[in-house]
């Protein structure tokens, strides 16, 4: 290894270039100079490139310049190299600097050789020119389509409902620079006719009609569900079309209003002159048609909407005058119903299957001693002693249960306290639900039971009296009569002990 770098950097078995000179001072700094000052230059083209490619970092063929620069550079250094050979013959390393540039060089030359044909389709600068003229008139036409796309935005922005289509064509119409403008749609079940909503000609707002899609270039539009242009020559195309005729349209522009596949109207341009900038117009017209579909959709909603709301306000107002001549109805029948309850002496309640009050009559509310609006919701257990409440309550589940007409006899305390003796006559029904009630009849009969309970003692005592007198008829003995006598009155009596006095003639 060290002998390699001798051989390089020591090479002292040759001698220096500047014998070939035979050392004459004005022949050496010539070639010093020259070769320093070429040197110099080239270091220096390098340093440019680099700075040019740092700047323009959007140059293309970046590359091409990084080969450039290391092949000057190492150009350079050949010249530096050949004045330093002039007193030190380093020839080898001379040798492979000259290796080391021929590579680059060449490899630089077939870089050139590929990028050649993109360097050659490079434009010209008066090409470049062109096409900057025309990127310039491209921006402008861009910049005229978005003053009036924002124009008719602008225009339609805050626009909803009966003044969403006339603002709309008066705008597109402005924007665009033409005469007439229409949006209309397909009249119901008449697929092939067409209604204006909205018709802007010559500077205002002009009447709405109607009219065949047969034979007019909104035919095609409606029928293929796609924009269609007429540049020029419509009135040729279209000979029967009376419209274009009147109005001396020369050129057709229109696109389909959808309601996803389904046709449900027309945009619509016509102009006595074809269009300045057809792209521009064909792209606002079809953004513009979108909203007017979203519009006239909303509009259809809410006319159904509303129809649907007359339809479902009749049906309600039919059903709640039913309603009401039902409760009306339902009223007079439970008010003659009410009558004929109460006029019924004897106390009637209707139990649910919860054993609460549901109907009462005013006997019944007499006979408890409580409002009917204080019994209704209630049961027994709310008024009765509990005693009393249980044996009404196991006779109503009897009745439920069984579904078989129970009478029984019973007694209650009414609200004063007093306790009465009544007959109870229970029977079940069900109504058209299913659900089943009780219906009770009760009768006071305290005074009867009182009246039996009289008659009943004056029948004991009589069958006494009887006993006793057939007593002293059989026999004159006073202990025989007396005992018989205190018999009889302690079972009339019910009582355990019966004392007979007997007095002296003088009372004592």
């Amino acid at each position: 290894m060290w002998e390699i770098l001798k051989q390089l950097f020591l090479s002292s078995q040759y001698i220096p270039h500047g014998h070939c000179y035979l050392w004459q001072s004005p022949l050496v700094w010539l070639h010093v100079l020259s070769d320093l000052l070429i040197a110099i230059a080239y270091y220096s083209i390098p340093a440019m490139l680099i700075y040019f490619v740092y700047k323009r970092r959007d140059v293309a063929f970046q590359g091409i310049f990084g080969l450039f620069g290391a092949f000057i550079i190492l150009c350079g250094t050949g010249h530096l190299m050949e004045i330093w050979t002039l007193w030190h013959p380093v020839y080898w390393l001379t040798g492979i600097e000259k290796a080391i540039t021929a590579l680059v060089s060449c490899f630089t030359a077939l870089e050139m050789v590929t990028l050649l044909p993109k360097f050659l389709a490079l434009q010209a600068p008066e090409q470049l020119a062109a096409i900057n003229r025309e990127l310039q008139n491209q921006i402008v036409e861009r910049q005229q389509a978005q003053k009036a796309l924002q124009s008719t935005v602008v225009g339609t922005a805050s626009v909803t409902g009966e003044e969403f289509f006339p603002a709309l064509v008066q705008n597109l119409a402005t924007a665009l620079g033409v005469r007439h403008v229409f949006v209309a749609e397909v009249v119901s079940n008449q697929p092939l006719r067409l209604a204006t909503l909205a018709y802007y000609a010559d500077e205002a707002i002009a009447d709405n009609f109607e009219y065949d899609l047969v034979d007019t270039p909104c035919e095609p539009v409606v029928k293929q569900a796609s924009l269609f242009y007429y540049p020029d020559k419509v009135q040729e195309l279209f000979p029967n079309a009376q419209n274009l005729k009147a109005t001396g349209s020369v050129c057709y522009l229109g696109t389909p209003l959808l309601d996803g596949q389904q046709v449900i109207g027309v945009l619509c341009i016509t102009s006595d002159r074809p269009l300045a900038n057809e792209e521009n117009a064909k792209a606002i017209i079809t953004v513009f048609a979108a909203r007017a579909a979203a519009e006239l959709q909303r509009q259809r909603a809410k006319s159904a909407l509303h129809l649907t709301n007359q339809e479902l306000e009749i049906r309600v107002n039919e059903a709640t005058e039913g309603l009401r001549q039902r409760t009306a109805a339902l009223k007079a029948s439970q008010d003659f119903l009410d009558r004929v309850l109460n006029a019924v002496t004897d106390p009637i309640f209707v139990k649910d299957r919860f054993h609460r009050w549901t109907m009462l009559n005013d006997s019944f509310c007499q006979m408890i001693g409580y409002p009917r609006e204080e019994l209704i919701g209630k049961s027994d257990y709310d008024f009765f002693p509990k005693a009393e409440a249980d044996v009404f309550w196991e006779y109503d589940n009897r009745v439920f249960t069984t579904g078989i007409e129970y009478e029984n006899e019973g007694a209650f305390t009414d609200a004063s306290g007093a306790i009465r003796t009544i007959s109870t006559k229970k029977i079940a029904f069900a109504d058209a639900s299913g659900d089943r009630a009780l219906v009770g009849i009760i009768r006071d009969i305290t005074e009867r039971k009182q009246a039996e309970e009289v008659l009943w003692q004056m029948a004991e005592r009589e069958r006494a009296i009887s006993k006793v007198i057939q007593q002293m008829r059989q026999t004159l003995q006073l202990e025989t009569i007396f005992s018989t006598t205190s018999q009889e009155l302690r079972q009339v009596l019910n009582c355990d002990r019966v004392v007979i006095y007997r007095f002296n003639p003088d009372w004592s």
